[in-house]
């Protein structure tokens, strides 16, 4: 999809039903059902920006996907273990399988540099934070147990200056609050910022150090994360579970449930990491 205009450049057709896909510097990654990762190599100068696809591999694991972002694939295994696979240099890594157990699907960040992801059960205060070490392989950073009532959590920031940030529910504060961990600091030093308004049922969408963006019954709301600040909002309607794109020249967010819808966010660059 054109990200001026919203228009459909190509239709690509896997043998099998697509279940996430991922953008890296030189290829499509697209993972089919049964858990078969196909890599398709991509051009924006050519007519068909994405060719044929070069290779296939299958994951070893007998559950679902969880989630599939910044080169990290998470799966929720059915003897209640998580898979990672990590995307390095353009090629799938080893698989590892986590040393942790979670009784329902668990919900799942993954930093912004793929180095980091936060594992969390609504039901459950405990979480837990798995970081990449040398050799690629995945190590708990931290295991806690937080008893605050949140909607949910993400990551945000790189490597030795990582935030975890959770959007709380109003039963220990006036309003919805955004809670802020510096994972960075040895004493874990915690920030709240009540926010003005009154989340139902919000959902991250987008996150760094600076910008959060969250949707909420038809809403978009656009979080400065720094002081909680509410830099702006939109009302999109019944819109599902929606994409967000950052593109050259200006936000593109791409909104899907049955019908594509697209909005143009301007004047938000500052607010974006370096490219």
């Amino acid at each position: 999809m054109n990200v001026e205009n919203g228009k459909t450049l190509q239709t690509v057709a896997p043998k099998e039903k697509p279940l996430a896909c991922w953008w890296s510097k030189l290829y499509l990654w697209v993972v089919c059902e049964g858990l078969v990762v196909i890599k398709y190599p991509y051009t924006s100068t050519h007519k068909n920006i994405v060719g044929d696809y070069v290779e296939e591999c299958c994951i070893d694991c007998d559950g679902d996907v969880v989630k599939f972002e910044e080169g990290v694939l998470v799966c929720y295994q059915k003897n209640r273990k998580i898979s990672i696979s990590k995307i390095c240099q353009e090629n799938l890594c080893q698989q590892q399988i986590l040393d942790s157990y979670f009784d329902n699907v668990p919900d799942v960040s993954i930093s912004s540099d793929g180095c980091a992801v936060l594992l969390y059960d609504a039901k459950d205060p405990y979480y837990q934070i798995w970081e990449m070490e040398s050799g690629n392989k995945w190590e708990l950073h931290s295991m806690e147990m937080w008893n605050c009532v949140r909607w949910c959590g993400c990551l945000a920031g790189k490597r030795n200056s990582r935030n975890l940030l959770w959007l709380l529910q109003p039963h220990y504060y006036e309003k919805s609050a955004l809670f802020s961990i510096d994972l960075s600091d040895t004493t874990q030093k915690d920030v709240v910022h009540p926010l003005p308004n009154d989340f139902i049922d919000p959902d991250f969408i987008y996150v760094n150090s600076k910008l959060l963006i969250c949707v909420d019954m038809g809403g978009i709301y656009f979080i400065h994360v720094p002081d909680g600040t509410v830099i702006s909002s939109l009302y999109a309607g019944c819109i599902g579970k929606p994409f967000f794109v950052p593109s050259k020249r200006l936000l593109f967010l791409f909104i899907g449930n049955g019908i594509i819808k697209h909005f143009k966010i301007h004047n938000m660059d500052k607010y974006l990491p370096p490219k």
